[in-house]
């Protein structure tokens, strides 16, 4: 069951990155929609996390597997519902002026027009890879800290909601500052304010959890901002490439990152296998 819903989810998300460079005409406009695009992405996120929350919490195991299966075939539903939207939207839509290419300074390197595309998408695909795998290792181990260090499920979900609440709404900040500083500058910020998220919370959380409270939201705030910067600049990467070309560009892309969690989940495994 799990392998058709990755493979149906595959072929649902995909097209959505696609149209990131496809349905743009300048790298102001896939910033945008990169940042949009993750701050509704974490909307619903949380809506999900209340949903199975509610739809869990009661009842002996059989009713809350029915409360589960009904609440999935709702948002598959939405899903459903809101792809043929998009596909009505866009099929009257015209089609985006021809962008003449991201200046140097909204690429990760300093390239000419007529310069190669390979070194910045290398570097993306590199890029993607390192924040994939180190970020998404606080998601997975917070609840064993919940539990074995905390010992509060209270304060590890209000962890993981302070770090979705980060992520879902600094992208509007992230969004007003793409627009007055270059790429890399926002990128480097994004970085640097991840790497003292983590510090602080590695320091703090056991002194007291309203420090982690805090550093998980800015830990939230920083990989959301690296997570939209890397996805618009690789947009304008792939942007001008032919429909063909896009899509198999984005399926690399969206393949390291799902590779990178991957092996996520399989060195954690072996990592926490050595502890009691």
């Amino acid at each position: 069951a799990m392998l058709a819903f990755r493979c149906a989810y595959a072929v649902y998300d995909l097209p959505q990155n696609v149209l990131l460079a496809l349905a743009t005409g300048s790298a102001q406009a896939r910033t945008r929609v990169a940042t949009l695009r993750l701050f509704f992405s974490g909307l619903a996120t949380l809506s999900v996390s209340l949903l199975v929350g509610l739809a869990v919490a009661d009842g002996d195991a059989q009713s809350r597997a029915r409360a589960f299966l009904w609440s999935a075939a709702a948002i598959a539903v939405l899903a459903v519902g809101s792809a043929w939207g998009l596909r009505r939207a866009l099929s009257g839509a015209p089609a985006p002026a021809d962008d003449p290419g991201p200046a140097p300074s909204a690429l990760p390197l300093s390239t000419s027009p007529a310069a190669s595309t390979l070194a910045p998408a290398a570097l993306l695909l590199a890029a993607t890879f390192v924040v994939s795998l180190t970020a998404s290792m606080f998601s997975k181990l917070e609840p064993y800290l919940a539990a074995y260090v905390l010992a509060s499920p209270i304060w590890g979900g209000a962890m993981i909601t302070a770090a979705a609440l980060g992520t879902t709404f600094s992208q509007l900040g992230w969004a007003w500052l793409s627009a007055r500083r270059s790429r890399p500058a926002v990128f480097a910020l994004a970085a640097a304010l991840l790497i003292a998220a983590a510090l602080v919370f590695l320091a703090g959380v056991t002194i007291s959890p309203w420090i982690g409270l805090v550093a998980a939201l800015a830990f939230g705030a920083a990989s959301g901002g690296l997570g939209s910067l890397m996805w618009a600049a690789f947009g304008d990467v792939v942007a001008g490439r032919a429909q063909m070309a896009g899509g198999l560009a984005f399926a690399a892309f969206t393949g390291v990152s799902k590779l990178a969690l991957a092996l996520t989940g399989l060195l954690l495994g072996l990592f926490l296998h050595a502890f009691d």
